[in-house]
């Protein structure tokens, strides 16, 4: 939205390009920012964790190929989720409403707040899948395949419903 007011988005808009090529070039610079602040989650408390036990503590254990791939469906799903906002809202400031909105509802059904709802009810957060992956993977279960499934379907299909709503709003 910033770049439709400053006027690039509609340079962009008139090239020969289909326009979710800019929504996906956005969603992979937030894709990799999250990668990113994940990454540094993880160590940081790694660190914390490792100073308390007086020794290298992995806990979000060993498994690193599922970890990465956690990482990876879990940093997707949140920037489908940032690409559905983006055609939901009409400009910045509704953007900058539902934003916080979403996220908190979200953190809220998935337990992030300390109080667990029903499993049917938080299953339709991105926060319960990934801490469920996260938590297997702390206690050694590397039966992470079905939550990878759902953050990446997720991802997808907000993505995709995000890109939908947002080139049926970019008037030529």
């Amino acid at each position: 939205y910033e770049e439709k007011k400053q006027g690039t988005f509609d340079r962009l808009t008139v090239a020969p390009i289909p326009r979710w090529y800019l929504l996906a070039g956005n969603l992979l610079g937030t894709f990799i920012v999250i990668i990113f602040q994940l990454l540094l989650l993880m160590v940081g408390l790694t660190a914390i964790a490792s100073i308390v036990e007086g020794q290298l503590t992995l806990i979000w254990g060993t498994n690193i190929i599922h970890l990465i791939m956690v990482i990876f469906a879990l940093s997707l799903s949140v920037s489908g989720i940032g690409v559905l906002l983006a055609g939901l809202a009409k400009d910045a400031q509704q953007a900058q409403i539902f934003s916080p909105i979403v996220n908190i509802l979200l953190a809220f059904f998935g337990g992030a707040f300390g109080i667990q709802l029903p499993d049917v009810i938080s299953q339709f957060s991105l926060i319960y899948w990934g801490s469920d992956a996260f938590a297997n993977l702390a206690n050694g279960n590397t039966d992470v395949g079905l939550n990878i499934i759902v953050l990446l379907g997720l991802g997808l299909i907000t993505f995709t419903v995000g890109s939908w709503l947002f080139s049926r709003r970019i008037e030529i």
